[in-house]
């Protein structure tokens, strides 16, 4: 979860959905599926977040399986043989889930305006904002206060 996020969140104040929108020409990019692989245990935010923090390790190394092994490896409570199973069934399948699911986050990403960057979508009983290119924490948490 974003830093600074949880006193909003954890009390039920805010309602925090992670959708993979890729900004690269491949709109399933091989870490969704990790992620959306956790997810389906619960466990996407932590899969998310190590493979954020380990960015440096990425580049170094590139983003293969055995990356994607190495970060959900990381993911204490995560069921490695479940998670490996979902991911040999919907790797490279056009027709799996994750995939379905990536294609409509897609078009989910393209229907709101959302460009290429990182951006939040804060509603709440007084409206909706849509924070384009990388918000920082500060913009969004005025745009919550704004909707609240």
């Amino acid at each position: 979860m974003p830093r600074g996020l949880p006193r909003y969140a954890r009390p039920g104040d805010v309602k925090l959905l992670y959708r993979h929108y890729s900004n690269s020409e491949n709109v399933q990019q091989l870490g969704f599926y990790g992620a959306e692989a956790a997810a389906e245990q619960g466990y996407g935010w932590q899969y998310i977040y190590l493979f954020f923090r380990n960015q440096d390790e990425a580049e170094r190394l590139g983003i293969d399986e055995d990356y994607l092994d190495s970060i959900a490896g990381g993911v204490e409570e995560l069921n490695a043989p479940e998670w490996e199973a979902v991911m040999e069934e919907n790797l490279g399948s056009k027709d799996g889930e994750i995939s379905k699911r990536l294609e409509g986050y897609e078009d989910l990403g393209y229907g709101l305006g959302i460009r290429v960057r990182q951006a939040a979508i804060v509603s709440g009983p007084n409206g909706t904002k849509t924070l384009q290119d990388g918000p920082k924490l500060g913009e969004i948490e005025k745009a919550i206060e704004e909707v609240q």
